[in-house]
């Protein structure tokens, strides 16, 4: 009985050992450690070649192309950049630095006493009389408790002989550009050519409704205010009002 029993102990070991040999052993079943799948590799050195195809612009995106040494090409989007603007001024508009586009219009001068504040263009004229030299601004707007207007001198006027100056004419055309409550008001300065005030006041031009223009106005500067003297011969003096509006 004990050697039966033994035969069929030793039968059924014969079994599994065959049954796990062949379960390990299915070709069917996947490896634990197999790799997975891959695309090829750009392995080489990586020389590559630019080629624009189409270049950017301020709106536009532009195309480049890269070439391997090996043949291998990848391509690239080259980005618009956007517009580089210069601010408008009195000579140009709002233009871009990179493509030449403008926008809008160009600056109006802001007149002072020595030409534009905004761009230096000087509009100065010098206007000689009898031998004296009067530097006088151009077109310039003057203001007065919020009325403003527009003067223009057109021309200086000695009513004696040069020996006895004690006064002069300044002549001009005018227009009203605002008009408040308050008359307009003229407030004026002269000057040696060595910056030193001769004289100084203020006139009123004629009334003026907003819109009015006018035109050979004129006021008289007397030379005994300030500093009075004789006005010289081969000198030069510069008139400045001292209202100017700089917006």
């Amino acid at each position: 009985m004990k050697t039966m029993m033994k035969k069929i102990t030793a039968i059924l070991l014969c079994l599994c050992s065959v049954l796990t040999f062949g379960a390990c052993s299915d070709e069917s079943a996947a490896p634990i450690d197999s790799p997975a799948s891959e695309e090829p590799r750009h392995t080489c050195f990586e020389t590559w070649t630019d080629v624009i195809d189409a270049t950017a612009t301020c709106t536009e995106d532009g195309h480049k192309t890269q070439t391997c040494s090996c043949g291998a090409t990848r391509e690239e989007v080259l980005y618009s950049y956007g517009h580089d603007w210069y601010d408008a001024t009195c000579s140009a508009p709002k233009t871009c630095a990179t493509c030449g586009k403008t926008e809008g219009q160009i600056e109006f001068h802001t007149f002072g006493n020595e030409g534009c504040t905004k761009c230096g263009f000087d509009n100065r004229q010098t206007i000689t009389k009898s031998g004296v030299n009067f530097v006088v601004p151009g077109t310039l707007v003057l203001d007065y408790e919020e009325s403003q207007i527009e003067i223009t001198v057109t021309g200086i006027k000695f009513e004696q002989k040069y020996d006895s100056y004690s006064s002069f004419y300044v002549y001009y055309d005018a227009a009203c550009i605002q008009k408040s409550n308050f008359s307009n008001k003229i407030e004026y300065a002269l000057y040696d050519d060595a910056g030193y005030v001769i004289t100084d006041g203020n006139e009123y031009p004629p009334h003026m409704s907003q819109g009015d223009k006018t035109k050979n106005q004129m006021f008289e500067i007397y030379l005994d205010h300030v500093n009075g003297a004789d006005l010289k011969k081969g000198h030069t003096y510069t008139l400045k009002f001292l209202n100017a509006y700089y917006g």
